[in-house]
């Protein structure tokens, strides 16, 4: 289709072409879920749980990594 990453992210597949917005988020996920956090995220849950009251994080991410590390 000649669209890069950021014009698939688009909802608007969703509504225009249902199945090529849910292949692409499909695609999206797999990509996401199977690869390991990156030292980010250690990091930040090692740098909240270091405070007198520890932090959280409230993320929309689907990747799961809060969970993993």
């Amino acid at each position: 289709l000649g669209l890069d990453f950021t014009e698939m992210s688009n909802p608007r597949w969703f509504h225009q072409d249902p199945n090529l917005g849910w292949a692409f988020w499909n695609f999206r996920y797999v990509s996401y879920v199977s690869n390991e956090p990156h030292q980010g995220y250690h990091l930040l849950k090692t740098w909240s749980q270091s405070k007198p009251i520890p932090g959280f994080s409230f993320t929309s991410n689907i990747d799961g990594h809060w969970g993993q590390c």
